[in-house]
This record gives structure tokens, C-alpha cells and sequence, in this order.
């Protein structure tokens, strides 16, 4: 039940729906599915794993770099809050078996990629980093006009987008971190979801 309310909110945020026309957006499925194959292979090393993240991050290769960059820093948040399961040689060989997977399936995109942003010099300049850049105010900005009633009705604000979750995204993520002071339940994986959006965050303020 829990996976699926939070694919629904996954599926229809805002974010989301305001963005139908980035068709690379479609394929952000591959953030979530990576981050459950790493946690299985954290947890049980098994090669079937490491093999399923390898093709993940490669079809993310294929539909965004960005997926990319994105599933990276949310597979080395993981790693760092469950660092003890490292010294598990299943487990860094599995994570190895993986890059090595996912990097020769890039391997053909990238070069075609890296010739065509040299010669058409697709680079971004500071100045373009900062003009995308998440302001703090935007995460209390909505596309809701109930929102905007209820709080930000008449309030100038300077932010390049709005990402304000949702109340019931909110009330939903309080009441997991409530479950956390319970006998028998793994705080990992809360510390896991705490840190990835502490470092989305952080992140997403770029220059700013």
C-alpha cells in the first residue's frame, strides 16, 4: 500500500504534471527503481541486483544525463548512511559489476555525446546555472491557486519555479518520520530518504 501511494505521488506531483512536454521527465521512473535495486543489493549482494542497477542507470543514460548526475548523489547518499555493509565483498563487487555495466553500455552514447557538445560547444555559463537556480521562497511557491490563497496570495516573490510538495506529501512524509521511534523499525533507510532530501535541497539552490 505504501509503494503504491507513493508512486501515485510520485506520478502526479507537480512537478510532474507541469512538465508533460519534457519528454525525458517520462522516464524518472528509473530514479526510484535504482535506489531499490542499490538497497537490495546492499542488503543482500546478490549479483541479480548489481546487474538491474547497471541496465537502470544506463536507460537513464539514454533518456537524461541528468537521471544520471540525479541517481549518482542519491546512490552515494545511500552508501554513506549504510557504509558498513561496504566491507561486504558481495556487496563492492556487486556495486563494481554495476559500474562497469552501466559504463560500457553509456560508453557509445557518451562519445557521441562529448563530440557533439564539443563542436557546438554546449557548455553552461555560471550566469545559466544561477537564472535555474531553486530559491528558498519557491519551496513555499505553488501551481495550486488554493495555496495561493491560503499563504502566498499578493506576496512578491523571485523564484524560477514553484516546488512546494503538497500538504498531504507533507503529512504523509511527517508521519513516516513519526514511525521511526518505534521498536523494530529500520532507521536506515528513514536516514537514507532524510539525507536525499537534505541533499536535493541543498542542490537545488545551485548559485543562489
Amino acid at each position: 500500500a505504501a509503494g503504491l501511494l507513493a508512486g501515485f505521488v510520485f506520478t502526479f506531483n507537480p512537478q510532474t504534471l507541469m512538465r508533460i512536454e519534457h519528454l525525458q521527465a517520462v522516464h524518472a521512473y528509473g530514479l526510484p527503481l535504482a535506489l531499490l535495486a542499490t538497497d537490495a543489493l546492499v542488503e543482500g549482494g546478490r549479483r541479480r541486483h548489481a546487474l538491474w542497477l547497471g541496465l537502470l542507470l544506463a536507460a537513464m543514460a539514454y533518456t537524461s544525463g541528468y537521471l544520471v548526475v540525479f541517481a549518482l548523489a542519491a546512490i552515494a547518499v545511500l552508501l554513506l548512511v549504510r557504509v558498513r555493509r561496504l566491507a561486504d565483498r558481495a556487496v563492492s563487487s556487486g556495486l563494481l559489476l554495476a559500474a562497469a555495466l552501466a559504463a560500457a553500455l553509456v560508453l557509445p552514447l557518451y562519445l557521441q555525446y562529448r563530440q557533439a557538445a564539443v563542436e557546438q560547444q554546449m557548455r553552461r555559463s555560471v550566469e545559466s546555472v544561477h537564472q535555474f537556480s531553486a530559491t528558498p521562497d519557491g519551496f513555499l511557491a505553488s501551481y495550486s491557486r488554493l495555496h495561493g490563497w491560503l499563504w502566498s496570495a499578493g506576496a512578491p516573490r523571485e523564484f524560477p519555479d514553484a516546488y512546494f510538495p503538497g500538504l498531504v506529501v507533507l503529512v504523509l512524509a511527517v508521519a513516516g518520520l513519526s514511525r521511526a521511534s518505534r521498536p523494530g523499525t529500520d532507521r536506515t533507510r528513514i536516514g537514507v530518504l532524510a539525507g536525499l532530501v537534505s541533499l536535493g535541497v541543498v542542490l537545488s539552490l545551485g548559485t543562489r
